[in-house]
């Protein structure tokens, strides 16, 4: 048999495609919003459902709630008691 990245004869591309760091997306999913963002995830969720941060920060995608990076860094910047 081939090697880990060889399925079934093919080569992996998945391996060979470089990644985007974070600081340089436009849409974060929601484990990258709280990585960079230092908030946990249950956090992020509820406040991804409240209809101000929603109409800011949360762009839907199909069934997937991204955050526009620029947009969170200025709604963190702007509102530092929504924390609490």
């Amino acid at each position: 048999m081939g090697t880990s990245t060889d399925i079934l004869g093919c080569k992996d591309e998945l391996s060979s495609i470089p990644r985007t760091p974070i600081h340089r997306k436009l849409l974060l999913n929601l484990e990258e919003a709280a990585s960079y963002t230092g908030v946990g995830v249950n956090r992020l969720r509820e406040l991804s459902h409240d209809a101000d941060f929603e109409r800011e920060v949360v762009c839907v995608v199909g069934r997937r709630r991204m955050f526009v990076r620029a947009r969170l860094e200025e709604f963190f910047s702007g509102n530092p008691g929504v924390l609490a």
